[in-house]
């Protein structure tokens, strides 16, 4: 697995590369608390292969629009993180563009400063 340190104004954080789905997984595995949000086309053109992890962790699907970018929209995710009791110690695992991001970015930070 390769990784990438990125340092910010809040302290440097990981980023980390993984070469194929079930080593994923494997990491995935260790960390107790884990929520899935992802791009509903990736959910849709790569279902087969994430099957394993969708079905491992609460999944999420997000429309990566322009719209879903709204009060509305985060309302929906931040709803999903709150039926399944995330805290700060649960790990968001994003999947998806920069749409994607954003969205699970700006919940992160309401849900867990909120």
């Amino acid at each position: 697995m390769k990784e990438l340190l990125i340092q910010s104004s809040q302290g440097a954080y990981p980023v980390r590369f993984f070469a194929d789905i079930p080593a994923l997984l494997a990491e995935i595995a260790k960390v107790p608390r884990t929520l899935l949000l992802i791009d509903r086309n990736v959910a849709h053109a790569y279902g087969p292969v994430l099957a394993g992890l969708m079905g491992q962790v609460p999944t999420c699907e997000v429309h990566a629009t322009e719209d879903e970018k709204t009060l509305e929209g985060c309302a929906r995710v931040l709803s999903f993180m709150q039926q399944h009791n995330a805290t700060r110690q649960t790990v968001l695992l994003v999947m998806g563009g920069g749409i994607v991001q954003d969205i699970a970015t700006l919940c992160a930070h309401l849900y867990y400063r909120g």
